[in-house]
C-alpha cells in the first residue's frame, strides 16, 4: 500500500501538531522533559530540516549536544522525527508529517524543503522481497535549488 499519498500538503496547525507529538511520546513511554519539549518547540518552529547543532543553537547553550542528538534519537525511534541528508552527508532532522512515510526536496540554496507526495520506493520493496529479502525499507531525498532561489541566480 503507498502511504505517500494520502497526508495533507498543509501542515496542521502548530498548537494541533505539538498536541499530536506529545501523544506520540506518551504513546511510546516517552517522558516529556523540559529539553524534549524544547527540542519538540524547536522542530515546530522550524520551516526546514535543521541539524543536530542548529537545532542545539536554537534551544539555547542550555542543553548540551549528547542530549540533543539522544533526544532526536529517541523521537526518531518513536516515530516522531524524520532524518534527512543534505547532498554533504549532514544529518538533518524534521518532524514527520501526520508520522507517516514520505519524500522531501531539499533547496540546495535555502535548505527549505517540501513534501514530494508520490512513492515509487514501494515497487522497489516488493522487488527486494521478491528476491528474497525481509524487513525492506527505502529513504530517497532530492536535492535541487527551489524557484525564489533560482530567480536570485538569475
Amino acid at each position: 500500500m503507498d502511504t505517500c499519498k494520502h497526508h495533507r500538503s498543509e501542515p496542521a496547525p502548530r498548537k494541533e501538531r505539538l498536541s499530536q507529538a506529545l501523544e506520540v511520546l506518551k504513546a511510546r513511554g516517552l517522558r516529556i522533559t523540559r529539553p524534549r519539549r524544547a527540542l519538540l518547540d524547536a522542530l515546530l518552529d522550524s520551516p526546514t530540516p535543521r541539524s543536530a547543532e542548529e537545532l542545539r543553537e536554537d534551544i539555547g547553550e542550555g542543553e548540551d549536544l549528547v542530549t540533543v542528538y539522544r533526544n532526536l534519537d529517541a523521537f526518531e525511534r518513536a516515530g516522531l522525527v524524520l532524518r534527512a541528508h543534505a547532498e554533504n552527508g549532514k544529518a538533518l532532522f524534521h518532524l514527520s508529517s501526520d508520522h507517516r512515510h514520505y519524500h522531501l526536496v531539499i533547496c540546495r540554496v535555502c535548505h527549505e524543503a517540501k513534501i514530494i507526495e508520490d512513492c515509487d520506493g514501494d515497487r522497489f520493496e516488493r522487488l527486494a522481497r521478491d528476491q528474497g529479502y525481509s524487513d525492506v525499507t527505502h529513504t530517497l531525498e532530492l536535492h535541487g535549488v527551489c524557484a525564489k532561489c533560482g530567480d536570485k541566480r538569475v
